[in-house]
């Protein structure tokens, strides 16, 4: 039997044709899209892109910056290839430092990493609010740091000087063994944070019930009396005076 082979030519011209196709996508691809470094907190990814600006690139990939948050182009500027976006978002943070507190924005996503980018490097065995690989989330966070300080408890007569690390005046008395009841008064207040060297106080309220039993005058009560002369009265009932117990 004869074999009919003209069936071969346009099959291989076909696959040809796909593969040049294939070549010439990519190609128009590399040279339309542009790589570029993008990094967000800290995480740095490489990505293609067809935009033409900074803000193309932040779009196409989910980022969106906000008022404060730390940008190291503008968003109109134009993009090269091989450029690189560093994004770094804005967290406010009410920091409190022994007892002083103080409003700060920081840029750095972990607790351990604002405070050193503040400038707090805290002691070993200080008390903080949270650890040091806890996330700060973009709407912020409270941080406090208490550091080894003396603090004197002075209570039911008798002052007691401690070092504690303990951050509030109630956290200090329950670590002195001071118990507490709700009419005692503190000095300073019980969730307030504690100072080195503070001297905090407690003033001891006793509540006590006393009766007294006391004396009430009797009242009067006046009648007509049709039948009586002008100006003559006459005590039908004599009053009595009353006691009550207060």
């Amino acid at each position: 039997a004869k074999r009919r082979r003209r069936k071969s030519m346009p099959v291989l011209a076909l696959n040809l044709s796909v593969v040049m196709v294939l070549a010439g996508g990519t190609a128009a691809y590399g040279a339309l899209s542009q790589t570029v470094t993008l990094e967000v907190d800290g995480k740095r990814d490489t990505v293609r892109t067809f935009g033409g600006t900074v803000a193309d690139v932040l779009d196409d990939h989910g980022v969106v910056v906000r008022d404060g948050d730390r940008l190291n182009h503008r968003p109109t500027d134009p993009i090269s290839d091989g450029d690189t976006i560093d994004v770094a978002y804005a967290r406010p943070v009410r920091l409190t430092v022994d007892g002083v507190a103080t409003e700060k924005v920081v840029f750095e996503p972990t607790v351990g990493r604002a405070l050193a980018s503040l400038g707090v490097a805290p002691p070993a065995g200080s008390y903080v609010s949270a650890t040091s690989g806890k996330a700060v989330p973009r709407t912020g966070m409270k941080l406090v740091v208490s550091t080894p300080k003396n603090v004197t408890v002075v209570a039911d007569g008798q002052a007691k000087t401690l070092t504690t690390t303990r951050p509030t005046v109630a956290d200090v008395l329950d670590e002195a063994g001071v118990t507490l009841d709700s009419d005692d008064e503190i000095q300073p207040g019980a969730d307030a944070f504690v100072a080195p060297g503070e001297k905090l106080r407690v003033v001891r309220i006793e509540k006590v019930q006393k009766t007294e039993t006391v004396k009430i005058k009797h009242d009067t009560q006046v009648k007509e009396d049709p039948e009586a002369l002008a100006g003559e009265t006459e005590v039908v009932t004599p009053g009595k005076n009353g006691k009550s117990r207060e």
